[in-house]
């Protein structure tokens, strides 16, 4: 037995043996031998035992993986990593975390190949490596629950629900790094789109506790959407709560002019009058198959004139060409 096989049957017993004391805070998948959950507090596990990375390791390897099988160059990186430090400096640290990277995580195939590939001028992570990423995961559920209109069938339901399972809190929880950051940013947008589109779902498909559910999350996230407010209104005029639904609008209002000094656009007070008015009520509620005909005629008119403008700028192409 050769001595970096040593090294690592004497890690998997000390991280055995620590697995014992500690508590694993999210589930460990059964097919993945490295998983990586990043929603939330960082967590990662090789074969189900934790895994314990330095920080600049741990940031490096989040990089890779969310850009996993695409070559990163190295000077990239370490300006990433180390913003403000020199060229030399950033490329001693770098390979600092690059070794202490390779000596936490073993082998990724019996083979010897290693999750983190590299040459001399890039590193990448190993996509065809048996691992787990749910930031992966996540990003391909809400891209096919997304996909397609509303009203939502079963398949594009199911995969916004898991992705909301999936997103257990915000991207590296406790990071601050401006890669970092950015990042959070855009998943935290996709999590608020999958909201609103099962909200919406729900309320066309008129299950308005779920839909008043997500409203309430979504809220919670930023009080000042006023969309969300109009289709929380919505929700309870059509359930027949008018009362909740007036009760909205103020609570709309009040958010708006505490935190900005503005009242409710234009359209808010449109649905205002209109529930106040008795037009938005249960027996008025919109019928799920005209919503889903309307968006359906819409995205053909969308796609229609996207081709239309392509046959112009050909047009235009071709003239320029004579």
């Amino acid at each position: 037995m050769g001595a970096p096989v040593r090294a690592w049957g004497g890690m998997r017993y000390r991280l055995r043996r620590q697995a014992e004391s500690d508590t694993v805070p999210y589930p460990v998948g059964r097919c993945a031998m490295l998983e990586v959950r990043a929603l939330g507090r960082l967590f990662i596990s090789y074969e189900g035992i934790p895994l314990h990375l330095s920080s600049k390791a741990r940031d490096l390897l989040i990089l890779l993986l969310l850009r996993a099988g695409e070559p990163l160059r190295r000077e990239a990186l370490a300006e990433r990593l180390w913003p403000g430090a020199s060229a030399r400096k950033g490329r001693h640290a770098l390979a600092t975390a690059v070794w202490r990277l390779r000596c936490s995580l073993p082998k990724a195939t019996a083979a010897g190949e290693r999750f983190v590939l590299s040459n001399r001028e890039a590193l990448w992570f190993n996509h065809a490596s048996a691992y787990w990423f749910d930031v992966q995961e996540f990003t391909r559920l809400v891209a096919l629950g997304l996909e397609g209109p509303i009203p939502l069938d079963a398949g594009r339901r199911r995969a916004l629900r898991e992705a909301l399972e999936l997103y257990r809190g915000d991207f590296m929880e406790g990071c601050y790094d401006d890669w970092c950051l950015l990042e959070r940013e855009r998943l935290q947008l996709l999590f608020i789109r999958v909201l609103k589109r099962l909200q919406r779902d729900a309320r066309l498909a008129r299950a308005f506790e779920d839909a008043i559910a997500y409203g309430q999350q979504l809220l919670a996230l930023d009080p000042l959407q006023e969309d969300v407010h109009r289709e929380l209104m919505r929700c309870y005029a059509e359930a027949g709560q008018r009362s909740q639904a007036l009760a909205q609008f103020q609570r709309c209002r009040e958010a708006l002019r505490k935190e900005l000094g503005v009242d409710p656009m234009l359209e808010t007070w449109r649905v205002y009058q209109r529930i106040r008015g008795g037009v938005e009520t249960a027996g008025h509620a919109p019928d799920p198959a005209r919503s889903r005909a309307v968006e359906i005629a819409l995205a053909c008119v969308s796609r229609a004139l996207e081709a239309v403008e392509a046959a112009w700028q050909a047009l235009q192409e071709a003239k320029a060409g004579l």
